[in-house]
């Protein structure tokens, strides 16, 4: 008998709406249960009408947090996606591009805790 894993809903990882509900949001491509060893992408994008970009924050479960800047999301322009993994342990990997444009390095990393990718504008700061 053989049977298949699964990593729960990766919703309750995602954050949007920072600074104010409305400005940013976060989508994933899947919000089912995900197959261990598949992927799904979170895409980070405005809301508003303000020429701003966005940015990806993660929080992983090792204490290390990953910034990512790299405009390179195909739904808009200067707007963020970043790809997650299901892991045979049941947790998802973010693996990202850490950094502002020109000055990026693949981050990768596993996180299980509610709200930790978020959304917001790269504006005032950027990573």
């Amino acid at each position: 008998m053989s049977f298949q894993v699964y990593c729960p809903s990766a919703t309750p990882l995602l954050r949007d709406g920072i600074p104010a509900p409305g400005d940013t949001q976060i989508s994933l491509t899947s919000a089912g249960p995900t197959l261990v060893g598949d992927s799904i992408t979170a895409s980070c994008i405005r809301f508003t009408g303000i020429p701003a970009g966005t940015i990806i924050n993660t929080n992983f479960e090792d204490g290390s947090v990953g910034c990512q800047n790299a405009n390179n999301n195909p739904l808009q322009i200067f707007a963020e996606q970043v790809t997650l993994t299901c892991t045979c342990s049941g947790e998802y990997q973010v693996d990202m591009l850490e950094g502002n444009p020109g000055a990026l390095v693949p981050k990768s990393g596993i996180v299980s805790a509610p709200q930790v990718i978020s959304c917001r504008f790269a504006l005032p700061t950027p990573c």
